[in-house]
């Protein structure tokens, strides 16, 4: 089970930043900036749908097995040294560790690695259904203007639904989709 605190939400730039923490107290901090501003249940839906990401994270991170150095000179290990982790787009990239001997620690960085191959398409293809769910959601929650016991769908709420249906044939789907403003 995963949890979120949003840390910042910027209209402006169109950005979310958020730290995801699984059960275990580990943390993943992630700048999303494809989200919908149009009303706070809109951000959190962005949030959720990215939590996807933070859930692979950590679970590459739990198959990892922690590196130990030892010191030939003194047999003592050495103090280990984590540098920040590098601002990088998880849908595309991955981060992959690089372990440093210095005179007196090792240094723990991590370098980009951009996705190719089937290891590109399966993240693109984790991305494709997480937003097909979310805009699924989404047309569920519209599914009542279109009752016959109503006095029926505006044509703003039918573009709107349609524009839902369409997302999959954008250009850049699902690695970048403009979502439509649900209207009142």
């Amino acid at each position: 089970m995963l949890t979120y605190k949003i840390r910042t939400a910027d209209p402006e730039n169109n950005r979310i930043v958020v730290t995801y923490s699984n059960t275990a107290g580990e943390k993943f901090q992630l700048v999303i900036t494809d989200a919908d501003f149009s009303s706070e249940e809109a951000i959190h839906n962005a949030v959720k749908q990215h939590a996807v990401t933070a859930q692979r994270y950590f679970s590459v991170m739990e198959s990892r097995t922690p590196e130990v150095s030892l010191s030939e000179r003194t047999g003592t290990a050495k103090p280990v040294v984590e540098m920040p982790l590098p601002n990088h787009d998880p849908r595309v990239e991955r981060l992959e560790p690089r372990w440093t001997e210095q005179e007196d620690a090792m240094i723990l960085s991590h370098e980009k690695i951009v996705l190719e191959g089937a290891e590109r398409e399966e993240a693109i293809s984790i991305q494709a259904f997480g937003a097909r769910e979310y805009r699924d959601e989404q047309l569920r929650s519209t599914d009542h203007w279109m009752l016959p016991d109503t006095d029926g769908p505006t044509q703003e709420q039918l573009d709107y639904r349609q524009a839902l249906r369409d997302l999959p044939s954008q250009e850049g789907f699902p690695l970048s989709v403009v979502w439509p403003v649900r209207p009142e």
